[in-house]
């Protein structure tokens, strides 16, 4: 079969979902391919949108979305880690954006184990 190779893959990839880099980042660098992140904000979780939500607000994205996004970031998971980045933010003055990145590797780190990361 004279197929065109595959050159480039677009998967969920955020500080929550990060499953990707497990093994399908390493085959793409194998394979010299190139990659585009979906949903790098995680459905609007890393905005800061739902800082503080408990339930879905009707009207909103991920509500609509229910089928799609809920499954992957609407979890018990996913909101302590969001809510600890939150905390984080907060307690920086005036944010670096690397000073901010580190703090919330740290507090993945702490709040789900180091396997995790």
């Amino acid at each position: 079969m004279n197929l065109e190779r595959l050159v480039c893959g677009q998967y969920p990839y955020n500080l929550l979902v990060r499953e990707f880099e497990h093994e399908l980042l390493p085959a793409f660098e194998d394979q010299g391919m190139g990659f585009n992140c979906w949903s790098p904000l995680a459905g609007g979780l890393l905005t800061g949108k739902y800082h503080g939500s408990t339930s879905l607000k009707m009207g909103t994205r991920i509500y609509k979305r229910t089928h799609v996004d809920v499954p992957r970031f609407w979890n018990a998971r996913t909101l302590a880690v969001t809510e600890e980045i939150w905390r984080n933010v907060e307690e920086v003055s005036e944010p670096e954006p690397d000073a901010v990145v580190k703090q919330d590797l740290m507090a993945i780190k702490t709040t789900f184990g180091e396997e995790e990361f």
